[in-house]
């Protein structure tokens, strides 16, 4: 039903009481308000129309999917090109000459790298990894972004495991523990018997006790004979992979959660040697929190930053990151610039090339809270945005760094 509510009925409202009231009359949930803002600006978004049911989110969807398949019409080429010129320099030779070439150590480790790099482009993926300081919200922005509120707060806390997220319309959960002895992810029983978001949610948190119960949890330094080449040993601690229908996901993407910086020594190996697979990274800061940014944390970060960009065939660069500044409700108004200042200031000085571009102030719990009453907020709506512009600027710098390949063989 079209609404008859005006701007200025909604500027009129100067008590919790009226609020409430006009709420009722038109039928507008107050779940999760808590001051006249709140109510103004639930009624404003009501007035606008502004719902869950009318926004359409295939504007970030078809940006996103475009990029993906712009990305993958050019790696089809490069493998198409690598392919080519690995035949005609390798296969098409007189067999005297091949015994040649192949006797030279540098011809060799030209073939072995064209072929792992041939095997990388196939087989890439497009994570997001989300990281960021403990208690920052980064399990509530995930459940915001995607439309499921499946995370609780600590299902990641006291453990190591990374927790991906995919779109799939059959529902499962698929838990994997790192076996020492084969140096593999091994899968544990898989949960496919899922009724409904509830009952998922639930069935998360038993995955992440089976992945806990084995006795076969290694530290990567501890295990030097991993396989440096096995994706595998970036996830030492096990991993959990969960299939839900995340419409935002459906162009090809998937999310990564990841535990708290910080949290423990383990913890942070793991997002750091999760890092090089990682397209593009969400970093969400607590903005409540006292001093700020934990900036030795977040140079930690960087530091094995600079070391993924040296290292062949990874894709991971600092442009292709955003900063989600969470808790910003909790921030007192008249200190709200300081710490905007604070936060850009660290920033520029930590993060390689940092634009104020990619940072955006929120508040995840007023965002959620006004979804669950069946709205889309300006916040969500900026969010997506910024999520569309990341995935199409990590895919053009990718593009960029693949385009470079021959420097791979050097």
């Amino acid at each position: 039903m079209a609404s008859t509510i005006t701007q200025s009925q909604i500027e009129g409202i100067n008590e919790l009481k009226s609020g409430r009231i006009i709420c009722k009359e038109y039928g507008v949930s107050i779940k999760g308000l808590r001051n006249l803002r709140d109510f103004r600006y639930r009624l404003d978004l009501f007035r606008k129309n502004q719902t869950v049911r009318n926004y359409k989110d295939s504007n970030s969807y078809k940006r996103i999917k475009n990029a993906i398949i712009k990305f993958e019409e050019i790696k089809i080429q490069l493998i198409s090109i690598l392919e080519t010129a690995n035949q005609l320099i390798f296969q098409k030779l007189e067999p005297e000459i091949a015994n040649i070439v192949n006797a030279n150590d540098e011809h060799r480790h030209y073939l072995q790298n064209i072929g792992k790099y041939i095997s990388k482009l196939r087989d890439m993926e497009y994570p997001i990894l989300v990281a960021g300081e403990v208690s920052a919200g980064k399990s509530s922005f995930i459940n915001l972004i995607l439309g499921e509120s499946l995370l609780t707060a600590s299902h990641l806390h006291s453990t190591t495991c990374i927790c991906e997220l995919y779109y799939s319309t059959d529902a499962c959960i698929k838990p994997f523990a790192w076996n020492p002895v084969n140096k593999k992810l091994e899968q544990l029983e898989q949960i496919t018997q899922i009724k409904d978001a509830h009952d998922m949610k639930s069935k998360i948190k038993e995955a992440m006790r089976s992945i806990g119960k084995k006795n076969f949890f290694t530290n990567i330094a501890d295990d030097e004979s991993a396989d440096e080449d096995s994706d595998d040993t970036q996830l030492t601690t096990g991993k959990l992979e969960i299939y839900w229908n995340f419409n935002f996901l459906k162009a090809g993407i998937f999310v990564a959660d990841s535990p708290g910086i910080g949290e423990t020594s383990l913890a942070n190996q793991q997002i750091e040697k999760y890092l090089p697979k990682a397209c593009s990274i969400i970093y969400v800061i607590n903005s409540a929190n006292a001093g700020g940014i934990h900036t030795d944390r977040l140079v930690r970060l960087t530091s094995t930053m600079r070391n993924v960009e040296k290292e062949k065939f990874n894709k991971f660069s600092p442009e292709s990151a955003i900063f989600i500044c969470n808790k910003w409700d909790e921030v007192p108004d008249a200190e709200k610039s300081t710490v905007e200042k604070d936060t850009k200031d660290k920033l520029k000085t930590i993060w390689p090339g940092f634009r104020d571009s990619q940072l955006l102030f929120l508040s995840t719990e007023e965002t959620q809270s006004h979804f669950e009453a069946g709205y889309i907020s300006d916040d969500l709506v900026a969010v997506y945005s910024l999520i569309s512009q990341l995935i199409e600027d990590s895919l053009k710098k990718i593009t960029l760094i693949h385009s470079r390949y021959r420097a791979f063989f050097n």
